[in-house]
């Protein structure tokens, strides 16, 4: 198994603590996928960490790219 390292910069909200349950229900319904899978620059978007779940970010793109391209 892999794991490709990704970076982002943005302007927004540290929103861990406050995530509810009826967030995790959400995030992958439709309207939530818009908001969790286009993680480019120029998108809003919320930013969590599926390894652990422990932080949840929301926020404007300035910047994103990986170990071997920009997004």
């Amino acid at each position: 198994m892999s794991m490709e390292s990704h970076c982002y910069v943005i302007a927004g909200y540290d929103l861990t603590g406050n995530e509810t349950d009826k967030f995790k229900d959400w995030k992958w319904s439709d309207d939530g996928e818009d908001y969790i899978c286009n993680q480019c620059k120029g998108e809003i978007q919320f930013f969590d960490d599926p390894m652990s779940g422990s932080h949840l970010y929301f926020g404007y793109i300035l910047a994103s790219g990986d170990e071997y391209r920009n997004c």
